[in-house]
């Protein structure tokens, strides 16, 4: 028995669309950018051929060019093997001594950086261009790898960035991120195999000024930046910016040469630690952990600050100092081992120690555990806050530095050398009115 299927002209028709429209989405699907370095292939080539639905540039290193993304959108830049492919810092071609960007991401937004190594040459001529840099550009993306630069390792201007693990930025002759002119900057990692390495940097491992923002936060290490003998240069160095450092699993500040966390010029800084071990740490700095001049920090839950400063110095700066009006907040701080003063409050600055369920500890510290001194004042928030364990004294007094006690509670203190310890009056609240 035969079985005869008749079709409508409208079926035929829809069917014949259908098909055609399939037939065009795997097409420009298909239809990658490939750039193979090897047969001399160009990125920049690339980036000229790129479509409305072809935005992706798929990379086959090792690449030596000065790759310049300027006024696109919705671009991807990718390795496209198992491993990373390479892009090296090009020197200039105008025969000078100097290099140029190996990527240049300008007046663009929404792009991606992923599964490339960026390599410098690992000299230093003077006044080279950043490795990797971004300018006015928004939602830019990198994981990847940025190290031997001649300048600074990544370096953001005017641009809204994130940085993702896995990714190292190492070995770069200035700083390892440079931020500067009211940039946004996310910096983190997602567990311990995709983690954000900033370390090894000749100067700062983080730098950021004018008006900046950084938050920083699970599984990332900023390690051991800084040069022996070549100046202080800390692990985050920030001047008239705000950052926020959080949360369970990092991010740690650990081994730089110089301080841990130097914030400057009405900077704004927010610490909060978790739960988790290793806790958010500020460690093994050797000039000292924290430096506040003229700022504010405040240091939350479970953060611990140890094992700062350089014993071999004549005056170690140790855990934090708080230097010129800055003030600092410390509610569940750790401050502990540190080689100098654990805290060091002078030249008009104040400090606020929490008690009750968010207590500080302060323990260990050679030169006292708090040095108050220059018009200095220390307040301890209610009963929980222990300073003891300490050398040569717990609480030191000096130079018409004052510490005081709030809420009627007051905390353990060992050995003090202070006139005594203020009771501060309750504060009285106004009526409002009808």
């Amino acid at each position: 028995m035969t079985i005869q299927v008749r079709l409508s002209q409208r079926t035929v028709l829809r069917s014949a669309l259908v098909l055609s429209i399939a037939l065009l989405l795997c097409a420009g699907n298909a239809l990658a950018v490939n750039v193979n370095c090897g047969n001399g292939d160009s990125i920049n080539t690339a980036l000229a051929q790129l479509t409305a639905t072809d935005r992706t540039v798929y990379i086959t290193g090792p690449c030596s060019e000065y790759v310049r993304i300027a006024s696109l959108q919705n671009v991807t830049l990718l390795g496209a093997g198992s491993t990373p492919a390479v892009l090296n810092q090009p020197p200039n071609p105008n025969g000078v001594s100097d290099y140029v960007s190996a990527l240049e991401i300008y007046n663009s937004n929404t792009v991606s950086v992923r599964n490339i190594n960026f390599v410098g040459p690992g000299a230093v001529p003077q006044n080279s261009a950043a490795l990797v840099a971004v300018e006015n550009s928004t939602a830019v993306g990198f994981t990847c790898n940025i190290s031997g630069s001649v300048g600074d390792g990544l370096q953001v201007y005017a641009s809204q960035v994130t940085v993702n693990g896995p990714a190292a930025i190492q070995n770069n002759t200035a700083n390892g991120v440079d931020i500067s002119s009211a940039s946004n900057v996310t910096i983190g990692g997602w567990d311990t195999t995709y983690q954000v390495n900033i370390q090894n940097n000749s100067q700062d491992g983080i730098a950021m000024s004018n008006g900046s923002y950084l938050f920083v936060y699970d599984y990332v290490a900023v390690t051991a930046n800084g040069t022996l003998g070549q100046g202080n240069s800390s692990g985050l160095a920030i001047s008239s910016s705000q950052a926020l450092l959080c949360c369970n699993h990092g991010p740690a500040i650990n081994g730089n040469i110089g301080w841990g966390l130097d914030a400057e010029e009405l900077s704004s800084v927010v610490i909060v630690g978790g739960i988790a071990s290793p806790a958010l740490s500020i460690s093994n700095n050797t000039q000292g952990g924290i430096y506040d001049v003229a700022s504010w920090i405040g240091i939350y839950n479970g953060t611990v600050i140890q094992n700062n400063g350089d014993h071999t110095q004549t005056n170690p700066l140790g855990g934090i100092d708080v230097l010129s009006n800055g003030a600092l907040q410390a509610y569940g701080a750790t401050i502990e081992n540190n080689y100098g003063p654990g805290l060091l409050v002078s030249q008009s600055s104040s400090a606020d120690l929490g008690g009750g369920n968010s207590p500080t500890t302060i323990t260990g510290n050679t030169g006292s555990g708090i040095y108050v001194q220059v018009n200095g004042s220390v307040q301890f928030d209610g009963a929980g806050t222990t300073v003891t364990g300490n050398s040569p004294k717990d609480l030191t007094c000096a130079a018409a530095g004052i510490a005081a006690e709030d809420n009627g509670a007051p905390p353990t203190i060992g050995k003090m050398s202070c006139d005594k310890l203020f009771d501060l009056p309750p504060r009285k609240h106004k009526k409002a009115k009808n």
